[in-house]
């Protein structure tokens, strides 16, 4: 789903609204504040943190699911108030390897559980705005096309950098290209 109006019209109070109202497992990732590709990257990994942990019932089973998940990735996190936070330590993959790689894998781990959540993108015109590169939109272009169980809402103001984030095949050889590294 693609949320587009201009700047403090509601698109973020009507999704949020919608998924509450309608108790709809969801992590609200919000990019505004993000400078460049990595913060972009460690926000959506923590948004995939957020869903990880929300699916178990008590705490320390929900802390093990989600080390266990991250372990293999090189990635630490943390949590800042009630929001996880996660950061690259070390890693020899891409920072967009490793996100295309969690959603995958959340997305499976979603379908053997029966369980579909929503991961709201606010402001992704911002990934525009601070990559050189196409490679997370094509990473989050490809992901958002082949996920069973988790559904996306990307919601900003630039009507036309968003629909062209989606309608550029540029972004589509990127994918290719990034999947077979």
């Amino acid at each position: 789903t693609l949320i587009v109006s201009p700047r403090r019209y509601g698109k973020t109070s009507l999704a949020l609204t919608v998924l509450h109202k309608n108790k709809i497992p969801f992590s609200y990732i919000d990019l505004y504040a993000e400078m460049d590709e990595d913060g972009i990257n460690n926000t959506i990994l923590g948004g995939v943190g957020n869903i990880l942990y929300g699916l178990e019932s008590g705490p320390k089973k929900a802390i093990k699911v989600v080390t266990d998940f991250f372990a293999g990735l090189n990635l630490s996190f943390g949590f800042k108030g009630v929001e996880m936070k996660v950061e690259f330590s070390g890693t020899r993959k891409s920072p967009t390897k490793i996100v295309l790689t969690s959603l995958r894998e959340l997305d499976a781990i979603l379908q053997k559980k029966k369980k579909k959540v929503v991961l709201f993108l606010d402001e992704f015109q911002r990934v525009n705005e601070v990559s050189e590169s196409i490679t997370i939109e094509g990473a989050l272009r490809n992901v958002v096309q082949q996920s069973r169980n988790i559904c996306f809402v990307f919601s900003g103001s630039n009507r036309h950098m968003l629909s062209s984030m989606f309608e550029d095949r540029r972004s589509e050889e990127h994918t290719s290209e990034l999947q077979s590294h």
